[in-house]
């Protein structure tokens, strides 16, 4: 908590957080090597409209947005190394944890803001430096403020990258959220977004993060969650052969109830009973081939569709049924109610769900 200075903001420590009702947040849970945050700073993320016909077009101002990506420690090392070694996107300023955490608050931006740099990208170091794709991080360091734990100005830089491991407590991971270095505000709307994450978590691990997320930040969560569904059909035993052969479908040990959240939510309907049971009071969800037809919109689609010939189609139709897109917030205590907003189906769905091709779940808050 922090304590109002008269002015409209509240001091917490020698950091001001700013009221402005405008800034929203993003947590990557299990980000990886993710480029979403470059891609959003550089108008690349989000332009269309969903099969519905609703648009929707990002926020150029990124400074409204603040992104954390968060997963384990090594993994965020070496992305910083790639962040500090890379030439095609310039880093205005880098402050690094003081207390020896792996974690990082960066501000960048694209390079073709017109911004002059120090360096020069090597002729043929990629392919990609021809095609203006964001998926290889090339980044031009310019900040020097290496070790420092606050930026001069005690302004919060936008993007944060948080080296944690999922399976902690996620107190721990909120404390390090909410330190000085990184200003995460659970008072804002914030997207909590799980991309094939929760499936390698053991239930438990799942279940605890999953409840972190709604009391820490309650009517201001929305979580969006991409995983796989094996259901109880051949293709999804199949899959799970396949996922247990590499190691990721890993069964439990004798000794521990236990299991992977990959085995353990089999369907979306069980999907929405872990949120549920964790403080969301509303969630919906839908197989990848509902979301293909309604969510994604058209030239979404088109992009897609241009990647590779595709000529098993069965085959494609099946793997999409095995996945699902489910999204879940809290309704109770919320001024906006965003939660019921987003999680709506029919023809006024802000995201496309359709109530004949989607699952929905309502319950009574604890919050």
């Amino acid at each position: 908590g922090g304590v109002d200075d008269g002015g409209g903001h509240q001091q917490q420590g020698n950091k001001t957080k700013e009221s402005d009702a405008c800034v929203k947040q993003v947590v990557v849970m299990g980000a990886g090597r993710d480029t979403s945050y470059l891609r959003y700073i550089d108008s690349k993320l989000i332009d269309g409209s969903n099969a519905l016909g609703h648009h929707y077009r990002q926020e150029t101002r990124r400074e409204r947005v603040r992104w954390y990506e968060v997963d384990h420690p090594g993994v965020m090392h070496k992305k910083m190394a790639l962040l500090k070694t890379s030439p095609r996107v310039i880093m205005d300023e880098m402050q690094k944890d003081a207390t020896g955490n792996v974690s990082y608050a960066v501000d960048v931006r694209p390079r073709n803001e017109g911004i002059a740099s120090s360096t020069t990208a090597t002729k043929g170091q990629s392919d990609l430096d021809n095609t203006g794709s964001m998926d290889m991080m090339d980044v031009d360091l310019r900040g020097q403020k290496l070790e420092s734990s606050l930026p001069t100005n005690g302004a919060i830089l936008p993007y944060h990258l948080i080296g944690f491991d999922l399976r902690l407590s996620p107190l721990q991971l909120f404390e390090t959220l909410q330190s000085a270095l990184h200003g995460f505000d659970p008072s804002v709307p914030t997207l909590f977004l799980f991309e094939c994450v929760l499936m390698y978590l053991p239930e438990s691990s799942a279940i605890s993060l999953l409840r972190g997320v709604s009391s820490v930040c309650g009517p201001n969560a929305i979580v969006a969650i991409y995983d796989p569904v094996l259901g109880n059909d051949g293709f999804g035993r199949v899959m799970e052969q396949h996922l247990t052969r590499a190691g990721v479908a890993v069964p439990p040990t004798i000794d521990s109830n236990d299991q992977l959240c990959l085995t353990a939510c089999r369907t979306i309907d069980s999907h929405l009973d872990h949120l549920t049971a964790c403080g969301f009071d509303i969630a919906i969800g839908c197989d990848m081939l509902a979301a293909y037809d309604t969510v994604i919109g058209l030239a979404q689609r088109a992009r897609a569709n241009a990647v590779e010939m595709l000529d098993e189609i069965e085959e494609w139709m099946l793997i999409m049924r095995h996945y699902c897109l489910v999204v879940a917030g809290i309704t109770t205590g919320s001024e906006i109610d965003l939660a019921s907003h987003l999680c709506s189906a029919g023809d006024h769905s802000p995201l496309g769900f359709l109530s004949t091709k989607s699952v929905m779940r309502r319950t009574t808050s604890k919050h």
